[in-house]
């Protein structure tokens, strides 16, 4: 496994991810279910940190896809949380702007790192080269 800078930012998103979920989890009693529907999808995104950082072999397309899909949820939240008139609170917003931003430098990172030879799409151009090879 190596630790490329997307890797690592997906180690301590994860990692700072898996305390605010319990946060989330213990408050989240009682709210609203738009809400909660929210909270949902930012555990969607935190279990694509944890993907992310773990050994797990992803083609370019799937690693883009957690960041892309973080940078939209966190940027998501930071833009309600700012145009509240009462800007909510300072902490979440200022842990989604992070994470927003985090995210996008993964994202960037991610266009310079090749597909692993496990991933599926190496394996796909590997069976269509030699295909080619013996026509």
């Amino acid at each position: 496994m190596s630790f490329t800078l997307p890797r690592i930012i997906a180690v301590i998103l994860a990692a700072i991810g898996t305390i605010w979920a319990v946060f989330l989890v213990l408050i989240s009693v009682g709210l609203a279910a738009p809400l909660l529907l929210g909270f949902a999808m930012g555990f969607v995104v935190w279990i694509g940190w944890v993907i992310r950082a773990s050994p797990l072999v992803l083609n370019v397309t799937a690693r883009r896809g957690i960041w892309f899909g973080s940078v939209g949820y966190n940027g998501f939240w930071v833009y309600r949380m700012l145009e509240s008139p009462a800007h909510e609170s300072i902490v979440l917003t200022g842990w989604w702007a992070v994470a927003a931003l985090l995210s996008l430098i993964a994202l960037l990172g991610e266009r310079r790192l090749p597909n692993p030879e496990g991933s599926v799409e190496r394996s796909r151009h590997r069976i269509l080269d030699e295909q080619a090879r013996h026509e």
